[in-house]
């Protein structure tokens, strides 16, 4: 028997497979309705460090069946990922949006939901968290639940259910198999019955969803969870048509806003719990005269202890200038004034100044966005852009294919970077070395034949001529870090990115590698930005040219402290990334590693910096 649901209900889950050692059972009774099962636990009280934090968040807002109605969701769900990076502490580069609004490969299709559910698997340490947010339809079918995608047709059918829907015992496995220790899932989602058009039928909550997500704590299905619903089961929620949003996600956000805080400005468990019990049926009632009580399930958990946000973490306007001493007109001149970014790369090489310092720290609490771009001044006729790299962890190489890139190991990046957004160009190489310039080609390409020590001449002589960002070379970790930008690197698309052995000729190539015919078929590099970008906007990552990193080729797994980013020895070999317009796919691979000698100059051999500000 088919039935239509309304999936109103935040379920905030904490996970921990870790074995329990003694300790005490505790069961929060923080709503009307709660339940309380006695198991051996010892409570969670504080979240994993920022960089552990992954989260997948999925709003459907509309549907592709006319038959389904529409709803806000790509509204709650980038209101609660600017609350996650700016009040709750997690990097923007580790919270994946999928969205009606979106890209075709981060649109809220099935197709993109099981797969960001299987590639962060791999990503998300066993000591990290992972949240999972979905706002939109669900259904209910022979007392199964599914979570209804963007692309779906609406079918009474149980087994077409089963291919086109998400079902919720599906997302429930998926979290169990990533044997993280920390979990959160938030479900804010129909607030009428899917198929009824324009009217505004009710929907209650069913209790296949509320079983759905009710994990087993007696048989260590999980150490400690706590779900929070939008509403009772047998009612339903409502949209709040001012924000455009659910009333619940509303009220959810602005308790990680610093609504729900304490007295020390921190926003617990017990207490967004708390504010959000109370806000949601006040507001409904006053707006619509209508009931939406919702309510709590905890077990497991230190309510009262477990931080969630911090009331004021987000970072305030920036000031249009910062305040200025002559001794720092010259270097002022190079600066963006509108730009935070700009500012705080300028301001932290003063930083002992005052002023400046009085200025930076204004701009610092929290890291740019993922994929911010920032532009600076080579001369005036010539710029350079960078993409913003946010901190976080990812899997590092891969264990079903060459032995150099063995074994798979998490590495964080612990701080974020600027990335050159393309390699450098032949206009910027002579814009800064001002000798060997007198190139036919357009200034588009990227500057090639270029050996690791010759890049290290450009590095010093930029770092020579201006006191205010230091260049370099990306270690192997950065580079691969940042052309995965997010998922798992696997692609099958590579036309759609990258110039390689068949399609940076004349004509396409087939089959295997052949010098003779790429040279026939006059393979060339080709002009930056032509392909498409990665996630993080960074382009021509993967074919073109090898890009040079500061790296020596030493085994996995990778430790920046072992002699590997020594930066000595003009005879030593140096890794090269991304694969080039003379290379077959598989050398393409974020984790491929390609060693070179330092003073090969091969007409395949090009590079991109980072920047950092002057320490």
């Amino acid at each position: 028997m088919r039935r239509l649901v309304k999936l109103n209900l935040v379920v905030l889950l904490l996970l921990s497979h870790a074995a329990a050692e003694g300790g005490f059972s505790r069961a929060s009774t923080l709503g009307r309705q709660s339940e309380s099962r006695g198991a051996d636990l010892r409570a969670i009280g504080k979240l994993p460090s920022r960089e552990k934090r992954w989260a997948l968040l999925v709003g459907v807002s509309n549907y592709e069946d006319e038959n389904i109605t529409d709803l806000k969701g790509a509204n709650d769900a980038r209101a609660l990922k600017e609350a996650l990076v700016r009040y709750a502490g997690f990097p923007e580069g580790q919270v994946v949006l999928l969205t009606t609004d979106e890209p075709r490969e981060r649109q809220p299709t099935r197709e993109n939901i099981i797969r960001r559910l299987s590639l962060l698997k791999g990503q998300i340490p066993s000591d990290g968290l992972f949240l999972l947010a979905f706002s939109g339809h669900g259904i209910e079918n022979n007392n199964q639940a599914f979570l209804i995608p963007s692309t779906m047709s609406f079918v009474d059918d149980i087994e077409v259910l089963r291919e086109t829907a998400v079902g919720v015992d599906y997302v429930k496995k998926q979290i169990k198999l990533m044997n993280v220790q920390q979990v959160l899932v938030l479900l804010d989602a129909c607030r009428n019955d899917p198929t009824s058009g324009k009217s505004d039928s009710a929907n209650p909550l069913s209790p296949a969803f509320t079983k759905g997500f009710n994990f087993d704590v007696r048989n260590s299905e999980v150490k400690a969870f706590a779900t929070l619903y939008a509403t009772s089961v047998g009612d339903r929620a409502y949209e709040y048509a001012e924000k455009g949003q659910g009333y619940f996600t509303w009220a959810v956000v602005e308790a990680l806003k610093g609504a729900a805080a304490n007295e020390r400005g921190e926003v617990t468990l017990y207490g967004l719990k708390k504010y959000v019990e109370e806000m949601v049926p006040r507001a409904v009632r006053a707006d619509l005269r209508r009931v939406q009580q919702p309510f709590a399930v905890v077990e497991g958990y230190m309510g009262e202890d477990l931080v969630l946000a911090v009331r004021g973490a987000a970072v305030t306007k920036p000031p249009a200038a910062a305040p200025l001493s002559t001794q720092r007109d010259g270097d002022w001149s190079l600066v963006d004034k509108r730009s935070k970014v700009e500012l705080q790369l300028f301001l932290s090489k003063y930083k002992d100044d005052f002023e400046a310092a009085l200025t930076l720290k204004r701009l610092e609490d929290s890291e740019p966005r993922a994929g911010e771009t920032m532009t600076i001044k080579l001369t005036d006729k010539v710029q350079m852009t960078f993409v913003y790299i946010p901190s976080g962890s990812f899997k590092m190489g891969r264990d079903d294919l060459y032995t150099e890139e063995r074994p798979a190991h998490t590495v964080t990046i612990g701080r974020g970077f600027w990335l050159g957004q393309t390699e450098v160009t032949m206009e910027q190489w002579c814009a800064v070395m001002k000798v060997g310039c007198k190139f036919e080609t357009s200034e588009r390409y990227p500057m090639v034949s270029v050996s690791w020590i010759y890049a290290q001449e450009i590095i010093r002589n930029f770092n020579e001529q201006q006191n205010v960002y230091t260049w370099r070379l990306p270690t192997e970790a950065e580079w691969e870090y940042a052309a995965k930008a997010g998922t798992a690197g696997d692609t099958t698309g590579w036309d759609s990115v990258a110039w390689y052995y068949n399609n940076s000729g004349d004509k396409r190539l087939e089959g295997n590698t052949d010098a003779n015919k790429a040279q026939e078929n006059k393979n060339r590099v080709r002009p930056v930005k032509q392909k498409a970008p990665n996630n993080w906007g960074l382009y021509d990552m993967f074919g073109n040219a090898w890009e040079w990193v500061s790296s020596k080729p030493m085994p996995y797994p990778y430790n920046p402290n072992d002699g590997r980013e020594s930066q000595s020895g003009e005879g030593t070999l140096r890794v090269a990334r991304g694969g080039s317009y003379w290379d077959a796919t598989w050398s393409l691979s974020p984790t491929f590693r390609r060693p070179f000698n330092a003073t090969d100059n091969f007409g395949h051999l090009g590079f991109r910096i980072v920047l950092s500000p002057r320490k």
